[in-house]
């Protein structure tokens, strides 16, 4: 199956989440697909200035098997430590997600004689399979004015749905938070001094986060 959906740079099946999800087994197969289905986008690398003026850069790799066909925009934001709502944000220039591809030219089947439709079936090698083209590494830079109160704050990451400009579309890594950022270290305005996430910081659960939306216009 992962095959199949690599070769055909597939976005969905519909019937592939009719599995028994009681039975360990299913549920791990089929966190192994949905891995594979549409984008993937995988931090790779984050690095960003500590302290004024802000400066972000982050790699990326779409290790799905599609790209995402929006042009949506990749938001910075500073949250509150406590609150963590944004305080400030803002987008990068010049960067469209419709060109986060990934890999190409998967290995085809081997057809075969089929006696019932449709008349041929394919059927892959043993082994291990990959891309003859492997997903790049596309790489994202800005720099920002920001205009928040002096302090200390949350430097985050999010994908946003432009027709609210909310936070909807996440990366693949266990950095975030509820409503759709990705936390990557923590950013000084003025006094203070920023660097990394403070050891037992806490993140959340994106499978179990229902609360992305977006806002019609």
């Amino acid at each position: 199956m992962i095959n199949t959906i690599q070769w055909l740079h597939c976005t969905q099946l519909r019937w592939i989440a009719d599995y028994d999800r009681k039975n360990a087994k299913a549920v791990e197969g089929g966190e192994e697909i949905q891995k594979v289905f549409g984008y993937r986008f995988v931090l790779n690398e984050v690095s960003f200035t500590k302290n004024d003026p802000l400066k972000v850069s982050f790699e990326v790799t779409n290790e799905g098997s599609a790209p995402f066909y929006y042009d949506w925009p990749v938001e910075i934001s500073l949250l509150d430590v406590k609150t963590r709502e944004p305080v400030w944000k803002s987008t990068f220039e010049n960067v469209d997600i419709r060109q986060w591809l990934p890999g190409d030219g998967w290995p085809k089947p081997n057809w075969k004689p089929y006696d019932k439709w449709p008349s041929k079936v394919g059927e892959w090698d043993e082994g291990e399979h990959t891309w003859k083209n492997p997903p790049k590494i596309y790489m994202v830079s800005g720099d920002f004015e920001v205009d928040a109160p002096t302090g200390t704050y949350i430097l985050a990451l999010a994908v946003l749905d432009p027709a609210g400009n909310v936070p909807s579309l996440r990366f693949a890594t266990a950095n975030y938070m509820n409503g759709g950022r990705h936390p990557i270290g923590l950013f000084a305005v003025g006094e203070g001094e920023g660097g990394s996430l403070p050891d037992g910081f806490e993140f959340d659960d994106p499978y179990a986060d229902d609360g992305l939306h977006y806002i019609a216009k």
